[in-house]
């Protein structure tokens, strides 16, 4: 299976359908309400796709900067249904990483939802704080990568 990556605006035309897998695997099922801010801080984002031979998007994964935390986030990481367990997910976190590093950020950080944070530590990610319970009942941890100084 062919996949390749690509770095999108929110001005690619891929873009809604990132918006579409995100709200349908993510959102929805977790009962997550996006923010007030969401638009800024997709504007802001670096979005990453995956894309299957016939171009259609089959996963993506935002790296959005928090210059007040001195860290880059890596924000929203899905995959569509069909394609996972294929190591989609893996590259797009190496990809996200290397992105993040290249550009000078010196932490990247995440927040894992449970059950998840043995997948991000494989990445070198670290546990940085307690859990904390979201008002839908979702639990997630801040987990932090951090880079050695070139």
């Amino acid at each position: 299976m062919a996949i390749t990556y690509r770095l999108m605006t929110t001005a690619h035309p891929l873009y809604p359908k990132c918006v579409r897998l995100r709200r349908n695997r993510f959102w929805e099922p977790m009962r997550i309400m996006t923010s007030v801010h969401f638009d800024k801080e997709e504007r802001e984002s670096l979005i990453f796709g995956a894309l299957n031979g016939t171009r259609t998007l089959v996963g993506c994964v935002l790296l959005t900067p928090e210059p007040e935390n001195d860290w880059i986030r890596l924000r929203q990481l899905v995959v569509d249904e069909n394609y996972t367990h294929k190591g989609i997910a893996t590259q797009l976190v190496q990809l996200a990483m290397e992105t993040a590093y290249f550009q000078d950020y010196r932490k990247i950080a995440l927040y894992a939802f449970e059950g998840i944070t043995e997948f991000f530590e494989k990445f070198g990610f670290q546990i940085q704080s307690g859990w904390y319970t979201h008002a839908n009942g979702m639990r997630s941890v801040l987990m932090i990568k951090e880079y050695p100084k070139r």
